[in-house]
This record gives structure tokens, C-alpha cells and sequence, in this order.
């Protein structure tokens, strides 16, 4: 399921709408929230070595690195889970970078 597609009358499935209930899980690590500047965004690279010794540089905007406040384990507020656990829950979010192939503009097919 595409987290990200949903029906515009439906703020409930929009992860990014303050309404939606784990919005400040996906918001705590968004690269920033500065508009329309790209040099205070944590950048990171992934080298891509190709079997015919080719290589490629991939690079994309992430969430903030370890080393920047608030550093790499961030805590929510304490939430009620109704209607699933029925329990008030605290929750710790932590930025994972990852790239996958789909996400390059490379695509290769082995023959066997």
C-alpha cells in the first residue's frame, strides 16, 4: 500500500496533515523545514560500482545526520492508541537513510 496516495477528501490517510495520527513520527525527521533552500539539507552519497568496473555517485537529501541536534534518536508524546492496543504508548523514531536500485537511474538485466 502506497502510503503516500490518498483520496483528497480523506485527511486521515495524509501522513503529512497534522490530523493524521502518527504525523509527528514522519515529521520528527524530514530533511527540513526550510522553503525553497537546498544547502541546509543533510546530503548523503551512495558510490555504485558496476560489473564492467563502471562507477556512480548517487546522491540524495535525507533526514538529519547523527552528529546534528537533536541527534539520532528522537521521543513523541505520549499517545493513546485507541481502538487497537486500547494503551497510552511513547514512541522513539530514528532516521534510516537507505537507496535502493529503483532509485537510481541505472536498471540492468542478468541473463543466466
Amino acid at each position: 500500500e502506497d502510503q503516500g496516495a490518498y483520496e483528497p477528501d480523506s485527511l486521515s490517510k495524509d501522513y503529512t496533515s497534522d490530523f493524521y495520527r502518527i504525523n509527528e513520527w514522519y515529521s520528527l525527521w524530514l530533511p527540513d523545514k526550510v522553503e525553497k533552500r537546498h544547502d541546509t539539507k543533510t546530503t548523503y552519497q551512495v558510490e555504485i560500482r558496476y560489473a564492467n568496473n563502471t562507477n556512480e555517485t548517487f546522491t540524495f537529501h535525507g533526514p538529519p545526520g547523527n552528529d546534528e541536534t537533536p541527534g539520532p534518536v528522537n521521543w513523541t508524546k505520549p499517545y493513546f492508541d485507541c481502538g487497537r492496543l486500547n494503551k497510552w504508548l511513547v514512541a522513539a523514531v530514528s532516521p534510516v537513510a537507505d537507496i535502493y536500485p529503483r532509485h537510481t537511474q541505472f536498471r540492468h538485466i542478468e541473463y543466466p
